[in-house]
């Protein structure tokens, strides 16, 4: 991803922290879940800035985070964009495996994303 790209994603992912913080605060509505998805969105900012764009040995646990972040957006039935190191693929979450998710597209395409060349899963309308 060259550099301009990802200054522009992590001003994106900035801006989605910001309202997905705003929300948090007003809904009254405080839940755990939030707070990590929050923290999950932070861990793939400081991998763009740190360069990893996938994970690496020393991380095992990057794989299964991504996981229980796509359950947490199916089990809510939120749509979903995910953005891997091939482009991005956006849609609601059918099925969470350990190491993929499976994605259907609005059209009605179903796609298999490989959750280790995932760089980030956030909800639909705050890209």
């Amino acid at each position: 991803m060259p550099l301009r790209a990802k200054l522009k994603f992590i001003e994106e992912q900035i801006e989605m922290l910001e309202d997905l913080f705003k929300s948090y605060v007003k809904s009254g509505a405080a839940t755990d879940e939030y707070a990590d998805l929050m923290i999950e969105q932070l861990r793939v900012l400081e991998n763009i800035m740190l360069g990893i764009t996938s994970p690496t040995p020393g991380d095992p646990g990057y794989i299964e985070r991504l996981a229980q972040l796509a359950r947490a957006y199916q089990r809510s039935g939120t749509p979903v964009t995910i953005i891997t190191t091939a482009g991005s693929v956006s849609g609601r979450i059918d099925e969470v495996g350990e190491d993929y998710v499976l994605i259907a597209e609005p059209e009605g395409t179903q796609v298999l994303v490989n959750l280790a060349n995932t760089l980030a899963i956030y909800p639909q309308g705050l890209e």
